[in-house]
């Protein structure tokens, strides 16, 4: 609040990238934007607040539809050892080998 309540906007933007919290509220209920001294400064709070916004927005409709859908790929790892259990392991230790990727 007191960069930008004094207009201190590259303040503002290295505070916005190491996390601070463009939502907080001072003692009077009001976010740094509101008490932002130059359009400036209050742009760049305004933009990172959309930001903000949209995110939360994203996060409450992921949670409501029971999250992503991932898509799944298969490996396949192919090398000059024997078939078994440790294959993959045995030829990634020998050297050179292919992968198919499928997905």
């Amino acid at each position: 609040h007191f960069a930008a309540y004094n207009g201190h906007t590259l303040t503002c933007e290295h505070l916005i990238r190491a996390g601070a919290d463009v939502m907080a509220t001072n003692q009077k209920g009001k976010t740094p934007s509101e008490v932002a001294d130059g359009w400036m400064t209050r742009r760049v709070l305004k933009n990172r607040e959309k930001e903000v916004m949209q995110e939360k927005s994203y996060h409450e409709l992921l949670q409501k539809s029971g999250g992503v859908k991932v898509n799944r790929c298969k490996v396949c790892i192919c090398g000059k050892a024997k078939t078994g259990k440790s294959t993959p392991k045995k030829s990634l230790k020998k050297g050179p080998l292919s992968a198919l990727f499928q997905g």
